[in-house]
């Protein structure tokens, strides 16, 4: 990542994100930086990390309904003025055949919900047996108890079995658990989709903004509802003291590579509300640094990275942003290991075009 060189100027109208890697790392790659016992068996065969080189982008606006379409150009050092021409063209026909795709009409199927849920359900099993599970959380309760631990999270993974559609996938999750960070990878020998509410973090010049999420309780049916259980969930101490707890961590965290006194907490306990639950957050809470790029590539502590897998972009090492993987999903359709991505060594042009697609929007759900 540090090989990515900086950014073109930032254009108004477009996000921060206009090209670079995009990718996940996965909750055992903290064990190529920490000495960690025990690793578990790899029963999935996928790499830690995959991350891709994006030039070429549809960034869909939903608040306006349109979509931009930009083509980043890789030239290298001293180009004659013509072969920067020709580069230029070609990321002229990128965007031009793109917004023609985009300007065809693709009607997707309508998703088949009943009572909420998709239709037919998708049957599951796991290799963790439900009563396992259990007997090891009670032992997890003692070790807590015992004061061996602060916090152990035991993932149970579900696992079916035939033909599974992974945009189909991420289109019910779209509808059922909408959430600010949903996403589809689809890759050469697998898929990974999911959905979050969290920021792990993001980078931006010398701001890193770390906004851990912890203490949930459910939506109400009524607005009254929702206030009478927001106001139990700031009460509650197992709660509040969960949230303490990782905020703490991650101002420890970004405490290793922030100018010191830099690092600030503004606000704890806010109550933010998505489709289903409320959370726990503090409300704005950026941690100022000088050294940003340190922030992005140490990972958290080695007690929150054995559970915190991320997807997310990087457009050099002081700009990018990874959500933390609270739920996620994958399909596998080979075993093969995808081929590693390498990074271009100079991105100097960007070519934009903007279209309003109305079959995109309206194929989305």
């Amino acid at each position: 990542m540090r090989a990515l060189p900086a950014p073109l100027p930032p254009v108004p109208g477009l996000p921060r994100f206009t090209g670079g890697a995009v990718g996940y790392l996965g909750y055992d790659l903290v064990r190529t930086v920490e000495r960690l016992p025990h690793a578990p068996a790899d029963t999935l065969g996928v790499p830690d990390a995959i991350m891709m080189i994006a030039d070429t982008l549809v960034i869909l606006d939903n608040l306006f309904g349109r979509a931009i379409v930009v083509a980043n150009v890789e030239v290298a050092p001293g180009a004659p003025p013509a072969e920067r021409l020709r580069l230029y063209d070609a990321a002229v026909a990128r965007v031009d055949d793109m917004v023609e795709r985009l300007g065809q009409q693709h009607n997707l199927a309508p998703l088949a919900l009943r009572n909420g849920l998709p239709s037919p359900p998708l049957a599951t099993d796991s290799r963790y047996p439900r009563a396992a599970f259990e007997r090891d959380v009670a032992r997890v309760l003692e070790y807590v108890g015992a004061g061996d631990t602060f916090q152990t999270v035991l993932s149970r993974r579900q696992e079916a079995a035939g033909a599974v559609d992974p945009l189909l996938l991420y289109r019910y999750l779209r509808a059922l658990n909408p959430a600010p960070y949903l996403y589809y990878l689809g890759l050469d020998d697998f898929a990974l989709v999911g959905s979050s509410p969290e920021v792990l973090v993001r980078v931006t010049g010398d701001e890193v903004t770390v906004r851990p999420i912890a203490g949930t309780a459910h939506r109400g049916r009524t607005p009254e509802t929702d206030d009478i259980l927001a106001k139990a969930l700031r009460e509650d101490a197992k709660e509040v003291a969960e949230h303490r707890m990782l905020v703490d961590l991650g101002r420890n965290d970004v405490g290793r590579v922030a100018v010191y006194g830099s690092v600030r907490v503004t606000e704890l306990l806010a109550v933010e509300r998505y489709s289903h639950v409320q959370h726990l957050v503090p409300m704005r809470a950026p941690w100022d640094t000088s050294d940003g790029a340190r922030a992005t590539s140490t990972p958290p502590s080695p007690f929150a990275a054995r559970w915190c897998g991320r997807t997310g972009w990087w457009c050099r090492p002081v700009l990018g942003s990874w959500p933390t993987l609270i739920r996620r999903a994958s399909s596998t359709r080979r075993r093969q290991r995808p081929r590693p991505c390498s990074a271009p060594s100079h991105w100097r042009r960007r070519v934009t075009n903007e279209v309003s697609p109305a079959s995109i929007f309206s194929a989305c759900v």
